[in-house]
């Protein structure tokens, strides 16, 4: 059992005191770019939702399924062992624009908004002069603070595909505008998340299947709520191969992007960050598809590319363990700006140069929280992971098992052990329970998150609540199904209603 962090005497502090001194610090933080021009290099931050890593032809699947991607990726530096802190949308992708882990930026479910107090990439670059454009499918109601530009590409009437070719042809455009300057442009598309429906001719992956699974959701929902339900291994590869084909989806849209870097002249000048939010489960446990209640690694490791000719090594692929928090400190590093002593992750140039072969942090952490704001010291109800080397513990110390959609709380739920300790070298799949057979690493890991969580303690943050639009459009894309009332027990994405 993970455990718990010392408790802590400390003088009550007025919040309006504390939020003010949290804004000057935030502020005194942009003061690290306020006085330095434009780095040299533009910054596009391309991020795709419910993107397994695996799936990728780039990372072993015998699919094309990226064949623009893996063309690109050649250029660039490939991370094998990269991994989200949480199989969720809004918690990742802030982390990824922050460097700060879900348990210190405070936003640990979607629909949670950033407080102020905590800078992102866009507002730094932004403050040294950068344009800003955000063009995104997905957590479009965020606070996305420093963005001169955004575009919320979605339609509820169109289908997923035809979001991504909007926000992707507004994001050339952008840069089609900007090109003789310095901009930072984020691209988020949304195809690989469910509902699995490809269109033609990306639906080709599954010619010969005769089974009743299309890929939508009220499908996949009934494969985990009912254990009796036929689903043998045909229909998980069918719908597997359905997930496959909304990858080759998207894959066409990032074609035109990267081909439009080369038409614009400006390839050589910009560094393009590749990664997702989150992965996928694909009934690898528990008969479920989705990622929100899972703590594996089919949903936690993440594809991770980087490309800078001249700066970033091409056509090297890195094994060591990253983390999306080491996404911010990397791009500041490469633009030659200061890093901020208050980043989580930390710069991988050093891998690049070759000063060292792995980051000075040993260990990867990782969280799932309930759908519902809790407090953000409320350590009991969460599960907590660490990855170190080849080993993986999961500690759920209370016994929870999450009850994402389409779970509800106290009726169902993903099932996990109180600990689970794997050897991803010879396990990448998360089969064996190792915990019992190796008490002392366990022990030593499960030593190693409470230590994490002592720190964090110290720095734990809160988010802001949820809008009523917010709730609503979660509810609109299913993720509230049973109403309203539901949003206290099941807030799994957010989607709106902008094109």
């Amino acid at each position: 059992m993970v455990p718990p962090p010392p408790e802590t005497r400390s003088r009550r502090v007025p919040l309006a005191l504390l939020a003010v001194a949290a804004v000057a610090a935030a502020a005194a933080a942009a003061a690290i770019v306020l006085d330095r021009k434009a780095g040299p290099y533009n910054v596009l931050l391309i991020t795709v939702d419910t993107l397994r890593a695996d799936r990728l032809s780039l990372y072993g699947n015998p699919r094309a399924t990226s064949p623009a991607i893996d063309a690109w990726a050649a250029g660039g530096a490939v991370f094998d062992s990269a991994y989200a802190p949480r199989g969720c949308t809004w918690p990742t992708l802030t982390t990824i624009v922050t460097g700060k882990y879900p348990i210190v930026h405070g936003v640990r479910s979607n629909g949670e908004r950033l407080r102020p107090e905590h800078l992102t990439l866009a507002e730094m670059l932004e403050a040294a002069g950068y344009a800003t454009g955000a063009f995104l499918t997905n957590m479009t109601s965020a606070p996305n603070r420093g963005f001169g530009e955004k575009a919320l590409c979605r339609d509820f009437l169109r289908p997923h595909f035809e979001w991504d070719r909007v926000a992707s042809k507004r994001a050339v455009e952008f840069m089609e505008r900007h090109a003789r300057g310095r901009f930072f442009a984020w691209l988020h598309l949304m195809d690989p998340h469910e509902p699995y429906l490809p269109p033609p001719p990306f639906d080709e992956f599954t010619a010969g299947y005769s089974g009743r699974f299309t890929g939508k959701a009220e499908e996949l929902d009934e494969i985990a709520l009912d254990p009796r339900a036929p689903f043998d291994s045909a229909d998980k590869e069918a719908v597997v191969a359905l997930y496959d084909g909304q990858i080759a989806s998207t894959d066409r849209y990032l074609k035109k992007v990267f081909a439009a870097l080369e038409q614009l002249g400006i390839e050589d000048e910009t560094l393009v960050v590749f990664a997702s939010d989150h992965g996928e489960e694909l009934f690898d446990h528990n008969r479920y598809a989705y990622h929100a209640a899972s703590i594996y690694d089919a949903v936690l490791r993440v594809p991770f590319v980087l490309r800078l000719p001249g700066r970033v090594p091409e056509g090297r692929r890195f094994a060591a363990t990253v983390e999306m928090t080491d996404v911010l400190p990397t791009v500041l590093d490469l633009l030659g700006f200061p890093l901020p002593s208050w980043i989580e992750g930390e710069s991988l140039v050093p891998l690049f140069d070759g000063t060292r072969t792995a980051r000075e942090k040993t260990d990867a952490y990782f969280e799932w929280s309930p759908p519902e704001k809790i407090d953000p010291l409320d350590f009991a109800n969460r599960v907590f992971a660490v990855r170190r080397g080849k080993w993986k513990l999961i500690a759920n110390p209370s016994g929870l098992a999450p009850w994402n959609r389409p779970y509800r709380r106290g009726e169902s739920g993903f099932a996990l052990h109180k600990l689970e300790l794997y050897d991803l070298e010879t396990d990448p799949g998360e089969t064996r329970n190792l915990a019992a057979e190796e008490p002392a690493t366990a022990e030593e890991l499960n030593a190693a998150l409470g230590r994490w969580l002592a720190r964090a303690r110290e720095k734990a943050g809160s988010s802001d609540a949820p809008s009523e639009e917010s709730l609503r459009q979660l509810e609109q894309l299913g993720y509230l199904r049973g109403g309203a009332g539901a949003a206290a027990t099941d807030r799994d994405g957010e989607h709106d209603h902008h094109e």
